[in-house]
């Protein structure tokens, strides 16, 4: 009988250490996934600020290219339709 209960004790205590190192390899990895996806969350950030930075800039230009060509449009006409004053 004692023989029964240390091998069942045995056997316990074999599959407990064997589950916590199961469970702590499982979070070691999961908390390198995390670091990951956290660099790499912020990586895709930095991009949009980027992307955002640059569509701001292109609306900008596209601003004044339009008040450009609204001002040419705008202004008279020189020298279009008449002769130039005899010297």
């Amino acid at each position: 009988m004692p023989l029964i209960i240390w091998a069942l004790v045995t056997g316990f205590v074999t599959g407990a250490v064997w589950v916590a190192i199961v469970l702590m390899q499982s979070q070691r990895r999961l908390r390198q996934y995390q670091v990951e996806m956290g660099d790499h969350t912020q990586a895709r950030l930095d991009h949009l600020d980027s992307l955002e930075s640059r569509l701001a800039d292109v609306e900008d230009r596209l601003a004044f290219t339009e008040r450009m060509l609204t001002e040419r449009q705008d202004a008279p006409a020189l020298g279009r339709g008449t002769a130039p004053p005899a010297p």
